[in-house]
């Protein structure tokens, strides 16, 4: 089940915004530093977008699992950006960092640095292994600050991969001596699954349906996405304070593009139910109406629910 899609609105408006940075009068060190955003932002997005596609495809029917697109979540002053959650009934939690190097060759040392390759030139990466690593470390603490795991027998169990997109080429040490098993191709995510299904704890679990529904029934698991919902809080990078562009640079040239109608209709509205953007009609329909939506705004299709509840609450009283 896809409990929450991929974030569209702010993606389109972030990229809209370095195309506008890059038709203003920037100096030339600004002007790298936003091409090569531009350049990373597409490729990032293309990478999340094909790897939601192909979790979509294997989870969207089931109602073993829940998909969890684009999560934002704050503990403090950390913030968590989690490209993809995957939560089964047995409270097993796949966090998923999605990486993609388009034409290159990413190499892992047995030391477990991670290099990228390309025209002979070779860098190095921060491991994405262990920053999702500290993805994992912050879901926890909300997790457990905020109560909402069901309180069964069996502690969620975390696992961390790194999902690769299929047009990088990948470089492995020997495992005896770094273990790369839970960083593989993005379209064959599904054969570690099929993987971990052998194992007994999976097999067990999943040939055993009375325990299957003793844990943890669909509901609780949907409840558990819903839950973690609402504390998904949207945003996108202010690109202007990350790259310390001035005033004076924005105004010395007009922009050559402008944002679409559609991208500044849906700009700061969110469903308080599906996080989805929403227009501001329609978030102004739910503040007029306080005391039905308790004030906070809906999209249309959860606003007919609400409707519908508030319909039947009167009848009752």
């Amino acid at each position: 089940m896809i409990c929450k899609p991929r974030d569209r609105a702010w993606r389109q408006l972030a990229e809209q915004e370095l195309e506008l940075l890059l038709g203003c009068a920037l100096t030339p060190r600004h002007r790298d530093l936003v091409r090569n955003e531009l350049y990373r932002f597409r490729s990032g997005n293309k990478g999340e977008q094909d790897t939601a596609y192909y979790l979509d495809v294997r989870f969207r029917d089931t109602p073993n699992w829940i998909v969890l697109h684009d999560l934002r979540l704050t503990d403090g002053s950390n913030v968590v950006q989690i490209d993809h959650l995957l939560i089964n009934r047995v409270m097993e939690f796949f966090v998923l960092e999605t990486k993609r190097f388009q034409g290159k060759t990413l190499r892992i040392t047995e030391e477990g640095e991670f290099l990228l390759e390309e025209n002979e030139q070779v860098r190095s990466l921060p491991s994405p292994i262990a920053q999702n690593d500290r993805h994992i470390t912050i879901l926890k603490r909300i997790l457990q600050a905020q109560q909402i795991l069901p309180k069964k027998l069996f502690s969620p169990v975390f696992y961390n991969y790194v999902l690769i997109h299929p047009d990088t080429r990948i470089e492995r040490p020997d495992p005896q001596r770094f273990s790369t098993q839970n960083l593989c191709k993005s379209d064959l995510f599904y054969q570690e699954i099929d993987r971990l299904l052998q194992l007994n704890a999976f097999t067990n679990f999943f040939r055993n349906v009375a325990r299957l529904h003793s844990v943890v029934g669909k509901d609780t698991l949907q409840n558990l996405g819903q839950a973690i919902l609402q504390f998904h809080q949207p945003g996108r990078p202010d690109y202007k304070k990350q790259f310390g562009i001035t005033p004076e640079e924005i105004s010395s040239a007009a922009p050559t593009t402008k944002p679409s109608p559609a991208a500044q209709e849906t700009e700061g509205f969110f469903c308080f139910h599906c996080k989805e953007p929403i227009s501001p009609e329609e978030a102004r329909f739910c503040f007029r109406r306080k005391e039905r939506f308790q004030g906070r705004p809906y999209c249309r299709k959860h606003q007919q629910e609400f409707s519908v509840r508030h319909e039947q609450v009167s009848q009752k009283g």
